[in-house]
């Protein structure tokens, strides 16, 4: 073996030899569901779970196709969804591979196949999404007690029995269900009339609450009475419940579960199933199934914008995209705004240029001894990938890669004396620097739904997660000097403390080894006391009284700035 499409070949040979590919699929997606959801119940186990779940992935295609077949071996299910678990790992690498030559490292031996990140960008990308959902996590539930209090409540309880401490636990639930809903990608207002082809948005929004106080419900009672496990509901009962649920038309309703549920019609398709965790059985009465825990883990508000694109794309664009580039703004606006800054969106510069495009975002920091420090944001929002085919759209022409050059354009023009006339106008009037000759940095910042310069290493701007840029903000205390810090330095401090790792794995007599992101420190912001600060308003004070002013702060023909960054002095008032 000398190159990945031969392994690749290799490995999709194994696949189609594995003898759960025999199996009663009905019963094997009953086991398998079951299992996962087994795993998933307790804290010891719930890393399992969530690797089963890529090989359940991988597996349902045959999960769904209704073949029979005699019972499934637990053993021999349990291997090969192991396996599966491995491949849906290395078909990642295989990817990036195919679409992003030198990403990865494949060296072959006698017996032997090596696989190893090349493109540091990677790994710092899986690490910033794991830190990100465990951040977002811990803040969520820090202070909150609905979850206990709901098992308590629901312990020894009869289940789908109403009594007051269900009902009590009820509302404990929902309250667990508004956190979810605003942890989501949630940038599209949920009362949004957007068309998804046969439903709104906000339509979806409702049947998915439904949905999901259903599935917690299951999820904590199971956890409560030690009863846990997926459920199987029969397609016109779920109809049903939801009809009355909602009060929506059961066409409406119909059409949403259309794109909520994976099976034999979706994998014709050609979808991946990691955008689904309702799947549906293929055979008999074709029963809807329920894994609670993978259900509530799900981000069904993102998995519905993909599946609606990869569907209808024109519809998607005529009807989200728009109204979600618009939502994602706000979203960033906001998150600098509430840490003090001044913020402008949508500065047309075709009238120095019709090339050039908008900026998105400029965000104005006000610095007394200083000046002002300018942070030139162009924003990318698309849906936020699920696995390594929608990571490579970062590279299309209209993806990420189009902002890196549209910002460079920006500062070329910036620099130039009508850009510097420009930035001028957009300085506020209501409160003029205190210095008739001030300094004005100018900061080139990308910011992205999901992307933290996965495949962008060799580029100068940076680039940065919008729940990244949220939390910087949320400890900066509007420290204009601590966030760019950050921002510099974001990439080299990850590369200390990420936790790469080599996995092994063996079949058709080969051994595999290959490179992944294992748990790592946690990198946390510490919090910052400076906007309303004795000591920043003391140290304004004495800059004033010594005679100080903004040109003793800064080498103005400094020559180790950050890439991008631009130092302009306004002299005299000019």
């Amino acid at each position: 073996m000398k190159s990945f499409q031969e392994f690749e070949q290799l490995l999709d040979d194994h696949f189609g030899r594995l003898e759960s590919l025999k199996y009663d699929a009905n019963a094997a997606l009953a086991l398998v569901s079951n299992i996962q959801e087994l795993a998933a119940s307790s804290i010891e186990t719930f890393g399992l779970a969530a690797s089963l779940a890529h090989g359940v992935t991988i597996l349902a295609s045959h999960l769904v196709s209704g073949k029979e077949g005699p019972p499934p071996d637990i053993e021999t299910l349990m291997s090969d969804l192991s396996f599966c678990v491995n491949y849906f790992s290395l078909r990642e690498l295989l990817y990036y591979s195919y679409n992003v030559p030198g990403a990865v490292e494949w060296t072959f031996e006698e017996g032997k196949v090596q696989v190893r990140y090349a493109d540091s960008s990677l790994p710092r990308q899986f690490y910033t999404i794991w830190n990100e959902h465990l951040e977002l996590s811990r803040e969520m539930f820090a202070s909150s007690t609905y979850v206990e209090t709901a098992r308590a409540l629901l312990k020894g309880e009869a289940e789908g029995q109403i009594s007051q401490n269900v009902e009590a636990a009820s509302l404990q639930i929902d309250q667990e269900v508004d956190q979810k809903l605003n942890a989501y990608f949630s940038i599209l207002d949920p009362t949004s009339s957007a068309d998804l082809g046969g439903y709104t948005y906000a339509e979806f929004v409702t049947i998915y609450r439904f949905m999901l106080g259903n599935a917690l419900y299951h999820r904590r009672f199971g956890e409560a009475n030690d009863q846990v496990g997926a459920i199987f509901i029969e397609y016109d009962e779920l109809l049903n419940d939801l009809e009355v649920g909602t009060g929506l038309p059961r066409s409406r309703i119909a059409s949403a579960l259309d794109d909520m549920v994976f099976d034999v019609a979706k994998h014709r398709e050609k979808l991946d199933a990691s955008y689904f965790s309702l799947m549906r059985e293929g055979a008999g009465t074709r029963r809807i199934v329920l894994r609670p825990v993978d259900f509530t883990i799900h981000e069904g508000l993102v998995n519905v914008l993909r599946v609606v694109a990869i569907r209808r794309p024109q519809l998607f664009l005529r009807n989200v995209s728009g109204e979600l580039g618009v939502g994602f703004v706000a979203r960033v606006k906001a998150a600098f705004e509430a840490a003090g800054f001044r913020c402008l969106t949508e500065i047309s510069l075709s009238q120095f240029d019709p090339q050039l495009a908008d900026i998105d975002l400029l965000v104005i920091c006000e610095e007394p001894t200083l000046g002002y420090v300018l942070f030139v944001c162009e924003l990318k929002g698309p849906i936020p990938p699920r696995w390594a085919k929608d990571q490579l759209k970062a590279l299309r022409q209209d993806g990420v890669s189009k902002a890196f050059r549209q910002s460079e354009a920006i500062q070329k023009f910036l620099s130039t004396p009508a850009g510097i006339g420009a930035m001028k106008s957009w300085l506020p009037p209501d409160n003029p620097p205190l210095f008739e000759s001030f300094v004005l940095v100018v900061e080139p910042l990308i910011v992205t739904s999901d992307n933290a310069g996965m495949f962008f290493g060799d580029e100068k701007t940076p680039i940065a997660n919008f729940r990244t840029i949220e939390r910087l903000l949320k400890a900066s205390d509007g420290d204009t000097a601590f966030i760019q810090h950050v921002i510099h330095t974001y990439n080299k401090e990850v590369d200390k403390i990420i936790n790469r790792v080599v996995a092994k794995t063996e079949f058709a007599g080969i051994v595999v080894e290959y490179e992944g992101v294992a748990d790592s420190p946690i990198m946390r912001f510490p919090q910052q006391s400076w906007r309303n600060s004795e000591e920043r308003q003391a140290m304004i004070d004495a800059f004033l009284a010594d005679g100080a002013h903004p040109f003793d702060t800064v080498d103005l023909d400094a020559k180790e700035v950050p890439p991008g960054t631009i130092l302009i002095a306004f002299k005299n008032g000019s």
